[in-house]
């Protein structure tokens, strides 16, 4: 337990030192910030990630997280710095499902 603390730690310290020196804007801090609590979690419960921060060439638009337990879930992740009454899916518009879509289209050809 206390390696995976550890790996945690570090790759935080990383990430962050790297969003600093590029300057990035809060928002991107943020979004950072919650897909990386959000990839310790679901691991932490048991499942395999099997990719982070997906695109291809060919579409638009980025799968924040492709995860397997039991079955392959593709994992978009909304993070919100404040306790808005709106559902999580009223944060994903019908062309951001679209692109995503379309990417996991991609991704599931290059499986095969």
């Amino acid at each position: 337990m206390l390696s995976a603390y550890l790996t945690q730690t570090i790759l935080r310290a990383v990430d962050r030192i790297a969003l600093q020196k590029q300057d990035a804007p809060t928002h991107l801090r943020t979004g950072r910030r919650g897909e990386e609590d959000a990839y310790f979690y679901l691991r932490r419960r048991g499942y395999v990630m099997v990719a982070r921060n997906y695109r291809t060439a060919r579409h638009h638009g980025e799968i924040d997280l492709i995860g397997y337990k039991d079955v392959l879930c593709f994992i978009e992740i909304k993070t919100r710095t404040t306790r808005d009454v709106k559902p999580a899916e009223a944060a994903v518009d019908g062309k951001k499902r679209r692109d995503l879509r379309l990417v996991i289209g991609d991704y599931l050809r290059a499986l095969t």
